[in-house]
């Protein structure tokens, strides 16, 4: 490929990963993204094909961009740990998602398009969901032994990762441009400063916080099953495996 067209096709991911990130992908138009990347339609559809193929892209590359950037295992051996495992994973996700650069074009896709049940999308998230769900997965598994049931696995997991989330999708809310001014008051009075906790200097003590307070969680429950019998799996439990 010449130069100039790869610089087009970089121009034009580089545009639709802002504007699908910051409005999804039923609020971008490809006219949108041209005006932005100074280009036109036909460069859009010649480079790939489709609006629905360069949202596939751009998740590929917000999604490969923030693992390169934050890798979920944080760089750690596989026999590290369980407890710095945990605290690497948390740290990760919360820096790909409240990153306020390019590299949070990942976790701006994930909670802008939380609640769209177009299949592009959720064929998406399930693809990268799973690789952090088996990740986080694995870790609990160590973390609370041999005798957890997937029920166990499964609402640890959902403990852990809405922390991580429920600052991030707040922040969504707040940051929307389709908020009503009366929402915001229901945030008015909530006991966090939600920005603060954005700050790339805060990110690490907010990680260490959700780590610990997780472990300690996760401790106890480990303690109550080695006084007891294991439950049996559900459904529930199993949706959450990777």
């Amino acid at each position: 490929m010449r130069k100039d067209g790869q610089s087009t096709k970089e121009k034009i991911l580089e545009a639709a990963a802002k504007l699908f990130s910051e409005n999804g992908f039923q609020d971008t138009t490809v006219s949108d993204i041209c005006v932005y990347a100074n280009t036109n339609i036909a460069s859009v559809n010649y480079h790939f094909g489709s609006k629905e193929s360069l949202y596939r892209e751009v998740w590929k590359l917000a999604f490969d961009m923030s693992l390169k950037e934050y890798p979920i295992d944080g760089g750690l051996a596989e026999d590290a740990p369980a407890e710095d495992k945990l605290r690497a994973f948390v740290k990760a996700i919360l820096f790909k998602i409240l990153d306020g650069g390019k590299i949070g074009y990942y976790g701006k896709l994930f909670i802008i398009e939380a609640g769209d049940i177009n299949p592009i999308i959720q064929d998406l998230k399930s693809e990268h969901i799973a690789i952090i769900r088996r990740r986080l997965r694995s870790i609990l598994s160590e973390l609370l032994g041999p005798r957890a049931s997937e029920d166990d696995i499964g609402l640890c997991h959902f403990s852990v990762i809405n922390q991580c989330l429920a600052l991030a999708f707040k922040l969504s809310i707040l940051n929307s441009r389709k908020i009503q001014d009366g929402n915001t008051q229901l945030f008015k009075d909530f006991p966090m400063p939600f920005h603060k906790w954005t700050l790339p200097e805060n990110i690490d003590q907010l990680a260490e916080h959700i780590t610990d307070f997780s472990l300690a969680g996760i401790s106890q429950v480990r303690n109550r099953l080695e006084k007891s019998q294991p439950k049996s799996s559900t459904s529930f439990a199993r949706a959450a495996k990777g």
